[in-house]
């Protein structure tokens, strides 16, 4: 494969991811009865949504940091952010 067919190539993906992400429509669910909205990776200090509509109560700790509540799980803000990261590449703008 020459240079200019890689570079093809990489634009039809570039073209092809484009156009999925214009034509996605993202529908929430919520998890199920009993379950947790969100879940710990064990090992990276990470935690990752289950479904995509999360209930949840902000406010801040006796040092007012923010804090990130739940499912009765309170996340500092530098968890929040890493949970956020999992939505990375998602949405656009009109």
């Amino acid at each position: 494969m020459n240079d200019r067919e890689i570079l093809e190539l990489h634009n039809e993906c570039m073209r092809a991811q484009a156009k999925r992400a214009v034509e996605y429509k993202h529908v929430g669910c919520r998890s199920a009865s009993g379950f947790s909205s969100n879940r710990a990776i064990v090992g990276c200090d990470q935690w990752v949504p289950r479904g995509g509509v999360w209930r949840w109560l902000i406010h801040d700790d006796e040092e007012h940091q923010l804090v990130v509540e739940i499912d009765e799980k309170e996340l500092r803000l530098e968890q929040f952010g890493k949970l956020l990261t999992t939505y990375a590449g998602l949405g656009h703008a009109n």
